[in-house]
């Protein structure tokens, strides 16, 4: 069976360049601790430079839920403003992820990935930095507690949280 990321890459332009930049990912099974991951991601010239994740290829459970919902987000540090993309499937027979469910009392199912987007260009995503794990982990405990995972959910466009 051929692989669909794959038929995605070869059906691209020439222009393309294809970079793996540094996310962070909440497994949902074993895995106890959030880690950073390298994520495939390809930088189309057709759509001014912007960056592409392709996180299908680390989200599991392609068997029970394909469809991967993604959500901007914003963490007001201060006046520092930082910009996140979320990705996330929505499916009741994915695994509970022990990393967002115990660190909090909402259950949640399934894998999180969190990538950072740039200042200059906004609608492409750049490498995480180290220091970007804490704010990441507010992101996401943030996030569970205002998506509250169920049978069918809407994200908001933006969502804006504030740190102290």
């Amino acid at each position: 069976m051929p692989n669909t990321a794959t038929n995605f890459f070869s059906s691209s332009s020439k222009k393309d360049k294809y970079l793996s930049l540094r996310g962070r990912i909440y497994y949902s099974g074993e895995c106890r601790h959030p880690e950073y991951v390298n994520v495939p991601t390809i930088e189309a010239k057709d759509y001014c430079n912007a960056r592409f994740p392709v996180v299908e290829r680390l989200m599991g459970e392609r068997s029970v839920q394909r469809h991967i919902h993604d959500c901007a987000a914003t963490v007001l540090v201060g006046r520092r403003e930082h910009r996140f993309l979320i990705f996330c499937k929505n499916h009741k027979y994915l695994p509970i992820n022990d990393i967002v469910t115990g660190r909090h009392t909402i259950p949640w199912k399934g894998d999180i990935v969190v990538m950072r987007l740039g200042k200059k260009n906004p609608s492409a995503v750049v490498n995480m930095r180290s220091n970007d794990a804490n704010l990441a982990d507010f992101l996401v405990r943030k996030f569970v507690m205002r998506t509250r995972q169920r049978r069918s959910f809407k994200f908001p466009q933006n969502m804006l949280f504030r740190r102290r």
